[in-house]
């Protein structure tokens, strides 16, 4: 299979699990912000870490078929590359909250947009990268 069909098979594969992951994440993050009237950015971080633990086992046995031996060591990295991409995803939440006056429901639409990509790169590129990947 070539490396641009494989790579796009991953990517769906991803979505798959990042759809039900997300959707998961969502409905946290808009209940405790609208029924439970919690503030954003920690209600934006409950839910995105609730489909952590979810993600992580069906990308690394689904999506990127992982192989690692170390799975402490590789979940270690999964779990950097969440932070990083929650991190970078809670600051653009906050700036088109604040600097675009968007509702937060609709900017925690584009906050997620922007994660699944860092997430998809990261998990790829850091965290299930095989020696064949690289070539």
């Amino acid at each position: 299979m070539s490396k641009y069909k494989h790579t796009t098979r991953q990517f769906k594969r991803f979505l798959i699990i990042g759809s039900i992951g997300t959707t998961i994440n969502y409905s946290i993050y808009y209940i405790l912000i609208d029924a439970l009237e919690y503030p954003y950015i920690p209600s934006f971080v409950i839910g995105y870490l609730s489909g952590l633990l979810f993600g992580y086992f069906y990308n690394r046995k689904w999506t990127f078929a992982s192989k690692e031996g170390k799975k402490v060591y590789e979940f270690a990295k999964y779990l950097s590359v969440y932070m990083a991409s929650l991190v970078l995803s809670s600051f653009f939440l906050d700036f088109l909250v604040k600097y675009f006056e968007i509702h937060p429901a609709l900017a925690g639409v584009f906050a997620i947009g922007l994660s699944t990509v860092t997430n998809f790169l990261g998990s790829k590129f850091l965290v299930f990268r095989r020696i064949s990947d690289c070539y």
